[in-house]
């Protein structure tokens, strides 16, 4: 895929598609622990990658997955919406223009 997207218009339909459920994700990660930074909950949420981006993060990502789908399991935390301006790339849900990384965090 290399460390290009496609644009916001080009992409668009098929990940509003895999949130949907219409059409399967590329990757779904499983079980991971997302921080919503607003509630302070630590989630174990699913989240979905189609063209590179997020296309759904949520509490069942089940609807996402298809024939084809790289399914992961993971106890560890992923970071949606974290991006660091160091060496690290880390996914940004809101642009989403970096890979997404899971980072071995622990409490």
């Amino acid at each position: 895929m290399g460390d290009t997207f496609n644009t916001w218009p080009e992409c668009a339909a098929q990940l509003v598609g895999v949130a949907a459920g219409r059409i399967a994700a590329d990757t779904v990660i499983l079980g991971g622990r997302v921080a919503n930074v607003h509630t302070r909950e630590i989630l174990r949420w699913d989240i979905a990658i189609a063209a590179g981006r997020f296309a759904y993060v949520g509490p069942d990502a089940s609807h996402c997955i298809g024939p084809n789908t790289k399914v992961l399991c993971t106890d560890e935390f992923v970071i949606p919406g974290l991006s660091f301006s160091c060496t690290w790339k880390v996914a940004c849900p809101l642009f989403l223009q970096l890979p997404l990384v899971s980072l071995p965090l622990r409490y």
